[in-house]
């Protein structure tokens, strides 16, 4: 009797679950003054809301990547680099705590390895422009002298 209490209880209680389940081709985001939105393309099921204002399909959203690549070949070093936000449509900003900023050069790479622009790096904010670069993605390095210390995966959208 126990065991049949048990099973009608769960089953009741995986019924209630609700999780994502859409496969999405793709995601962006759009602003402007007055507003934000965040889509996801290829959803096969939305919810459609409408009003003499607009139209509005909600549904399902995918989390961004952000991927930090290679190999930590200095252990001994303190570093904690961050590159925000990725992805992003204008520009990216190189945070860098717990290391001294000489001598420190970033180093631009398109995805197919074609150097695009040497960023110096004199403080613990570096801003760097994307708005002339087209859609894709874009791979920097943060040198110290002719080593690499990090590597940055950033993808850049319209």
């Amino acid at each position: 009797m126990k065991k049949i209490v048990f099973l009608i209880v769960s089953c009741a209680f995986c019924a209630s679950l609700h999780a994502q389940s859409s496969m999405v081709a793709c995601g962006m985001d759009a602003s402007s003054a007055s507003g934000s939105v965040s889509a996801s393309v290829g959803q096969i099921i939305a919810v459609e809301q409408s009003s003499s204002q607009g139209v509005v399909n909600a549904g399902v959203q995918q989390p961004y990547e952000i991927l930090t690549v290679g190999i930590d070949d200095y252990p001994s070093i303190m570093l904690s680099m961050s590159v925000y936000p990725n992805p992003t449509t204008e520009g990216v900003n190189l945070q860098i705590s717990e290391m001294e900023y000489s001598n420190l050069q970033g180093v631009l790479y398109n995805i197919e390895g074609k150097l695009l622009q040497m960023i110096p790096i004199d403080g613990s904010l570096t801003h760097i422009a994307l708005q002339s670069l087209p859609t894709g993605v874009y791979v920097l390095k943060i040198n110290k002298e002719k080593s690499t210390l990090k590597t940055f995966k950033i993808i850049k959208q319209k």
